[in-house]
């Protein structure tokens, strides 16, 4: 489960979803539309609560790019 809160203009919770793709999309829709980029994503692991901070447009892309690379099938075959 993903939680995504964002201070807008105090903190509130804004979506919790168990598809991440979902608060990804909700995020690429709010960013450009609040003052300043704060957002945070908490999910829930074997370790406990994980956080996230996004304070950037940076950030956002960086946390696209590390959910690509963890979520990405793998599309290539080995040469046998």
């Amino acid at each position: 489960m993903y939680k995504l809160y964002g201070y807008i203009p105090e903190l509130k919770l804004i979506k919790t979803d168990k598809n991440e793709e979902k608060i990804i999309d909700t995020i690429a829709k709010l960013i450009h539309k609040v003052e300043r980029i704060q957002f945070m994503i908490v999910s829930m692991t074997e370790c406990g609560p994980y956080v996230r901070t996004i304070l950037s447009d940076r950030d956002f892309m960086d946390y696209i790019q590390e959910y690509v690379k963890n979520n990405k099938p793998l599309t290539r075959r080995l040469k046998k």
